[in-house]
């Protein structure tokens, strides 16, 4: 049965009326192509499996290139749900617009020793109302997607399992990451979003899963690095091993802009006989936040879970902003740049407490909004940075009103009762009020049974003089940028 489907190229130029030569050009449409073959394993990239068919030749792949492919086996009944990507060569790699999964599919790398990788602008992914729908991208070498959506085509967050899992064949002694110019990816994902309802429990089936390296069917140890330019939505990110199948996911931030995950995300299914784990790096622009809001108060349902006192997340660029529910713990954060912060609660309650087993300080800052956030760090703070090395807290004043006086009131900066956090004199405090960095307060910070706190003296600006010193701040730094030139 071929599907309704239309192949079609616009191009148009017009000339404006103004001044100089100034051309406009409609965007070139891509063509759209159904999957219509019915062989098992049959392949993606054979022109024949298409409609409309291009009449190409499946040692080129040039045809494929910024084209829409669709998998929908309700509008064709016959089309195989397995399928191999059998030709492709390492030097023969085309970019295809967008993947569009309507129905379960499965794209097999080649059994074969040949590793290709799979690339795309665009994967988008529908739910199936009441049904399951899972879609695998398997033992491919690398996967680059622009951007992905897991249940995509759901007015309201999907209830039904909807999910994508994706496995890779290099192995462990391939992939790393170092730095973003040092790294060997898995995966490469410019934005994934997840369009699920809210998770009951870690293992809860009945929304949208994102399985970020799935090897339960080849029952062995393997790593990857996959790389992601943020997660958005609601649902729940995970490994998927077999059991005691030992192996290393590296989920690596690299957000350019804020996104924003509620749900769980965590090493794999909760169950003794799962030894997996999950770290997680934030390495994204500084002034980008990736904010993950844990639901669960499962021990299990953090990531790196069975080793509390390894470190399980590391801060180089950008701001990671964390919250867990209740007492459920994350292992040890170690923040070399960028920031920590607690995501703030949300409309719904969730957010405001990051519990940890404890923090390796070595560069970077600490968030806290007074009144609004909480830091626990069982093991309290171990300094990391040198002997030279300053600590810095930038602590959110917001919660107050407007000159607000302090004299001498005290506040939580970090809680825990190890009373371990190294030389309180290298700890120092930034303030900010609504989003406006604010000078003029004396502070001094403490080491008590209980934590970190802070003392403060002076009073919060007025906005309007709260603004005019940050303008004076942009103008000052301005002029020094221009003279250093």
């Amino acid at each position: 049965m071929r599907c309704n489907c239309l192949m079609h190229t616009k191009f148009a130029a017009r000339l404006t009326p103004f001044a100089g030569l100034i051309f406009a050009f409609s965007a070139l449409s891509a063509a759209e192509y159904g999957y219509v073959g019915t062989e098992t394993y049959y392949s993606l990239d054979d022109p024949q499996s298409w409609s409309p068919s291009t009449g190409a030749v499946k040692d080129t792949y040039s045809w494929m290139a910024g084209n829409v492919f669709i998998f929908d086996s309700g509008a064709n009944p016959g089309a195989a749900s397995q399928i191999a990507v059998k030709y492709f060569s390492d030097g023969d790699q085309p970019r295809v617009g967008e993947f569009v999964f309507k129905t379960s599919m499965t794209l097999n790398g080649p059994s074969e020793d040949a590793s290709p990788s799979l690339s795309a602008d665009k994967a988008t992914m529908h739910s199936g109302g009441g049904a399951a729908r899972e879609y695998k991208l398997n033992r491919f070498q690398q996967i680059k997607i622009g951007s992905a959506t897991i249940g995509a085509n759901s007015a309201e967050p999907t209830s039904a399992s909807t999910i994508f899992s994706m496995s890779f064949r290099n192995g462990a002694e391939a992939y790393h990451y170092n730095s973003a110019s040092d790294n060997f990816l898995s995966a490469d994902v410019g934005r994934m979003s997840l369009n699920g309802a809210l998770p009951s429990n870690p293992n809860d089936q009945n929304t949208a899963i994102w399985y970020i390296n799935n090897q339960a069917a080849y029952s062995q140890s393997a790593s990857a690095v996959v790389r992601v330019g943020g997660i958005d939505g609601t649902g729940i990110v995970r490994n998927n091993f077999a059991d005691n199948a030992e192996g290393q996911t590296t989920l690596v931030f690299s957000n350019s802009s804020d996104a924003s995950f509620k749900g769980i995300l965590m090493d794999d299914w909760v169950a003794d006989v799962k030894v997996s784990k999950i770290t997680v790096v934030m390495d994204g622009a500084a002034d980008a936040t990736q904010t993950i809001r844990q639901i669960s108060n499962s021990p299990q349902s953090v990531w790196n879970r069975n080793d509390l006192d390894s470190v399980g997340t590391i801060i180089k660029s950008g701001t990671l902003a964390i919250s867990t529910q209740e007492t459920a713990q994350l292992s040890r954060i170690r923040i070399e740049g960028g920031a920590l912060a607690v995501a703030a609660m949300d409309s719904e309650g969730a957010g405001g407490t990051l519990y940890t087993r404890g923090i390796d300080w070595a560069g970077g800052k600490i968030k806290i909004e007074v009144n609004k956030g909480m830091i626990s760090a069982e093991n309290g703070i171990a300094q990391v940075g040198g002997d030279d090395a300053r600590y810095v807290f930038e602590v959110d004043l917001s919660d107050f009103a407007p000159d607000t006086a302090f004299e001498g009131d005290e506040f939580s900066l970090l809680v825990s009762d190890s009373e371990s956090f190294g030389d309180v004199s290298k700890y120092e405090a930034e303030f900010v009020y609504n989003g406006v960095e604010i000078s003029g307060l004396n502070y001094e910070i403490l080491s008590t049974a209980h934590g970190l706190n802070i003392s403060l003296m002076g009073t919060i600006p007025e906005p309007a003089q709260a603004a005019a010193l940050f303008g004076l701040a942009a103008v000052i730094l301005s002029a020094l940028r221009k003279r250093r030139r």
